[in-house]
């Protein structure tokens, strides 16, 4: 099933990205028109460790909690989900979950300029990152 959805999911963003006339209809392959778009944005250690705090005094495995990062055996990066959103699907739906598989079955319509947060399902999940959307949007 999930291969289907694979070859699918591939098979529609290639369709919509250079042939559909309501598309960008991209003609050629580059750095900047890759064929697929990247799922995964690679960030060094020390840029990450105060991205979402804004340089305050925290803990840093308390706000590596907060995004879909994962470390880069053998080096000191991680490895970040990119954010984006999937058609049909409710936007409060945590769609890096485990149960969703969005990310393996190619379903994300990528923002590859922004991480995924984690916020969790309830303000216990994530404590400092639903703390910091609380002063954000409260100002």
């Amino acid at each position: 099933k999930d291969q289907k959805m694979i070859l699918t999911s591939l098979r529609n963003h290639l369709h919509y990205e250079r042939v559909d006339p309501n598309g960008p209809r991209f003609s050629f392959v580059d750095s900047e028109t890759p064929l697929f778009p990247k799922y995964f944005t690679t960030l060094k250690k020390e840029p990450y460790t105060h991205a979402v705090s804004g340089g305050d005094n925290v803990d840093d495995e308390e706000e590596e909690d907060c995004v879909h990062c994962l470390p880069i055996d053998g080096a000191n990066d991680f490895a970040c989900a990119n954010a984006g959103w999937v058609f049909g699907m409710e936007n409060t739906i945590d769609i890096a979950g485990e149960e969703h598989r969005i990310y393996l079955r190619r379903q994300l319509v990528v923002w590859s300029d922004s991480i995924k947060l984690r916020f969790g399902s309830s303000e216990s999940d994530s404590p400092f990152l639903w703390n910091y959307m609380k002063e954000y949007t409260c100002q």
